[in-house]
């Protein structure tokens, strides 16, 4: 049996709470406030059902796509690089490990086994310092994003308000999507520019 509601605050008799399964996809604000401090993901769908993170995340990253493309540019390239230099560091380990068990005679008189992990360990040198530094620049890019933070959380808290209006009256019936065009709307058409600190 399923049961299909907008009301949060539903009472399901024991009785017939034994025979339902209750999933609650409802949004709440301490869900969207720790999500927003623990993960850097924008966008959290399961099959269109919007969890309850995905709404402050979307403003998130909607505010930073408007205001500062360059730094939603930024971050994706710089995961994509540190990816690439994770695999090719993984790369590295198993041609050494096929060679060093390949290897028939003693390896200190292997000259092409000895310079082939002199190169790997130079290499694997080079690519552990620029994943280095590629985290320390996500962290100082991570730095910039949390200066929306606040706009995000103000936004999202709107979002629960427009959400409870129609417990006084069903002609204010809001959902995510509509926040989200005002949102965008008034991101883009804000006429003042506010210099955020960073």
């Amino acid at each position: 049996m399923f049961l299909c509601t907008k009301n949060q605050h539903i009472v399901i008799p024991s009785s017939i709470r034994n025979v339902l399964s209750e999933i609650n996809f409802t949004t709440t604000r301490s869900g969207l406030t720790s999500q927003a401090r623990h993960t850097n993901s924008p966008n959290v769908f399961l099959y269109g059902i919007l969890y309850h993170n995905a709404v402050f995340f979307q403003l998130l990253g909607l505010a930073i796509q408007i205001e500062k493309p360059e730094l939603e540019e930024r971050s994706s390239a710089l995961a994509r690089d540190a990816e690439s230099k994770k695999m090719e560091l993984e790369k590295l380990e198993q041609l050494l490990l096929q060679q060093l068990a390949s290897s028939d005679a003693n390896l200190l008189d292997n000259t092409v086994l000895l310079d082939s992990l002199n190169k790997s360990k130079e290499n694997a040198e080079t690519i552990s310092k620029s994943i280095e530094e590629s985290e320390k620049l996500r962290m100082e890019l991570n730095e910039q994003r949390n200066a929306y933070l606040s706009l995000a959380e103000f936004a999202s808290s709107l979002y629960f308000v427009f959400s409870d209006l129609h417990q006084h009256n069903h002609m204010y019936n809001f959902n995510v999507n509509t926040i989200i065009s005002i949102f965008r709307k008034v991101v883009a058409e804000c006429q003042v520019s506010v210099m955020v600190p960073i």
